[in-house]
């Protein structure tokens, strides 16, 4: 899925350079894809700023948690998107994919969960066949 805009959303820096540096480039994402969560401000704006940017395809980390400070569910920005009609892909990113987990990722209105660890090349096979699969049912 070349040229698509993307958004990751995660609490983890090296997982965000891990995106900016590895996955968006694999990907040949588009000039103005971007990581947030660095700070648990970014991660509270994350929503409008998808939003803003026009992201094609957000991949949320589930527990983007801030020592001490809070923890911002990915599920919640993922209902929060949805709400606010964002038809574009969301990916949750997370390190927990059992079954139980992936029912709660898709009835927040997920399209795909991913899970950490899997190689970039891995990662952009599932999200081309979600991609596909989500333009063939509109």
């Amino acid at each position: 899925p070349e040229g698509l805009l993307y958004v990751a959303v995660d609490d983890s820096k090296m997982r965000l350079k891990w995106f900016e540096r590895k996955a968006f480039k694999y990907l040949k994402a588009a000039k103005g894809s971007l990581v947030l969560g660095a700070t648990i401000e970014e991660a509270r704006i994350a929503v409008t700023r998808i939003l803003e940017v026009g992201a094609e395809v957000v991949f949320l980390d589930q527990n983007i948690d801030f020592k001490g400070k809070g923890t911002i569910l990915g599920t919640d920005l993922c209902r929060e998107l949805r709400l606010k009609g964002f038809r574009g892909v969301v990916c949750i990113n997370s390190a927990n994919s059992s079954e139980e987990d992936t029912h709660m990722y898709m009835t927040s209105g997920a399209d795909a969960v991913i899970p950490k660890g899997l190689k970039v090349a891995a990662m952009a096979a599932q999200l081309a066949q979600v991609i596909h699969d989500k333009r063939d049912r509109r």
